[in-house]
């Protein structure tokens, strides 16, 4: 397809433009109003934050098993899960 640039004239454009906004305007006065709603997980929010903020920051009794475990020899990693929970976590 060819496109003649000779023949194109920026006022057609304009007036389409203007005409488009126009019929947008026309359609939009019609339509109800926007109007948003908030779901009833929103309303858990603040009883989720107070939780996390109780929790603490490092589960410190986790920590010492697993030092303890390393240390004494008995915590042995797992590389086909531990690849597993890398491929499965990439996307987040």
């Amino acid at each position: 397809m060819r496109i003649d640039l000779n023949q194109l004239s920026l006022g057609n454009v304009g007036r389409e433009l203007n005409a488009k906004k126009s019929a947008g305007k026309a359609s939009s006065s019609a339509s109800p109003e926007d109007k948003a709603s908030f779901s009833s997980d929103s309303l858990d929010l603040p009883s989720l934050e107070a939780q996390v903020l109780a929790s603490p920051e490092v589960r410190q009794e986790k920590v010492d098993a697993l030092r303890a475990g390393i240390q004494n020899g008995q915590y042995k990693a797992e590389p086909d899960k531990i690849a597993q929970a890398i491929v499965l976590n990439k996307g987040r």
